[in-house]
């Protein structure tokens, strides 16, 4: 910026670039253009209706999750001994898949992968993710420190060892 601020009016505005000279504005008529202020617009205020609205009890109890028990009794039994990987002789397993779903529960979302009541490789990494954090061996076993951890608290199941 090394102009002097007294020979900004000496230049020549492009915006009329081409106009015969007769058709640009003068530098008064410049001046005058930009000292005319813009209408004031007073405020308005609009009152609105008073409506008289009854009281209404609001509920504040938290809707407790939708039970997850597929037996249709209140809860499902869940065996240890059902967890076994890559079981060849029964592709599906209450206990697994409820293992799967609470694992998902718990957001280790890789066992919802396999979520179809096999205990298949997705189903290990969650386990073994959940072990790490948990502070156990992370060998994506299910023994019986692991599933008592897995389904602590889960109101779904009866976590039998």
């Amino acid at each position: 910026m090394s102009e002097d601020i007294t020979n900004i009016d000496q230049h020549e505005d492009d915006s009329y670039a081409g106009q015969p000279e007769e058709a640009q504005p003068t530098h008064e008529e410049i001046v005058i253009e930009a000292e005319v202020e813009a209408p004031v617009v007073e405020d308005v205020i609009v009152e609105a209706p008073v409506v008289d609205i009854p009281a209404v009890a609001i509920e504040t109890s938290v809707p407790s999750a939708p039970k997850a028990a597929v037996s249709g009794a209140d809860t499902d039994e869940v065996y240890l001994a059902n967890c076994v990987y890559k079981n060849p002789a029964a592709r599906k397993s209450l206990t697994v898949h409820h293992l799967q779903r609470r694992l998902v529960e718990l957001g280790y979302n890789e066992a919802m992968t396999d979520k179809d009541g096999w205990l298949g490789d997705e189903t290990k990494t969650a386990i073994e993710k959940f072990q790490k954090l948990e502070g156990l061996e992370p060998n994506g076993t299910v023994d019986e420190a692991t599933f008592l951890a897995i389904f602590k608290g889960d109101r779904n199941v009866v976590p039998i060892v």
